[in-house]
């Protein structure tokens, strides 16, 4: 992972593959940084032929580009060899490796304007990987359901509620949403859900700072999320939704 202080900062992001004329080619996707006015900014991708420089395995998860408030950016950049991939967070012209769950590769998925990352991560062995919060220098394994090997964080609030799904077998589907929150342990969004409804969510998709949750499920009666897989609200029975029908809320005094 580079940090360098002058020219363009550029590194091999993700391999494809396409076809033209009948002849099929791999290329990279280069993300670059570049230094005008003294100031680092984010350039264009650049496609280009894959050559030997760039040996990068294809991820087993995506990772996102992101910039928050404070003007911090995120993304996953290769290390030395281009055998493996972290997480890294630039921040005043500074760029960081935020390091994996103690296994090989990890990727940044959400940027917080407090400045917290979320992402996902290998565990030791590199068999699994598991969802993770990095706050001030600590990164925090989020863990996954029982009976799950791997979870997926996608979201998180300034709140430090985070949502995502887990996998029973992992570089599959999600099979079931989770929520961490107060430092965990990680909750199935299910068991949360007031009365009985048949829905079955298998991600949570996102978190606002009202901490309402958009998720995606399975109605009663359907089995295959692309045929006939819903999205749901799911709202917090809590003091700033206490007149939601349903909610009964009442402080301790």
């Amino acid at each position: 992972m580079s940090s360098a202080n002058s020219g363009d900062l550029g590194y091999c992001a993700d391999t494809y593959q396409a076809t033209n004329a009948g002849v099929t080619v791999d290329g990279r996707i280069l993300i670059v940084l570049r230094k005008v006015n003294g100031k680092w900014l984010m350039a264009a991708h650049e496609t280009v032929v894959r050559d030997a420089s760039c040996t990068s395995p294809v991820p087993q998860y995506e990772g996102s580009l992101l910039i928050n408030n404070r003007r911090q950016v995120i993304g996953t950049s290769n290390l030395a060899g281009d055998q493996t991939f972290h997480p890294f967070l630039w921040d005043k012209g500074k760029m960081r490796d935020l390091g994996t769950l103690g296994g090989a590769n990890g990727v940044a998925i959400w940027l917080t304007d407090n400045g917290e990352v979320i992402g996902q991560a290998d565990v030791p062995g590199s068999q699994a990987y598991h969802g993770f919060r990095w706050k001030d220098g600590a990164i925090t394994d989020l863990g996954t359901l029982e009976g799950d090997q791997c979870s997926r964080a996608l979201m998180g609030n300034s709140k430090g509620q985070i949502v995502g799904g887990t996998l029973a077998i992992c570089q599959v589907e999600t099979t079931r949403a989770f929520l961490w929150e107060n430092g965990g342990p990680i909750v199935d969004l299910n068991s949360l859900i007031l009365g009985n409804t048949g829905a079955d969510l298998y991600e949570a998709d996102n978190i606002n700072e009202r901490g309402e949750i958009v998720a995606s499920g399975l109605p009663a009666g359907c089995n295959d999320r692309f045929s006939c897989g819903h999205v749901y609200l799911l709202i917090p029975c809590d003091a700033n939704h206490a007149d939601i029908e349903g909610c009964v809320y009442r402080t301790v005094e």
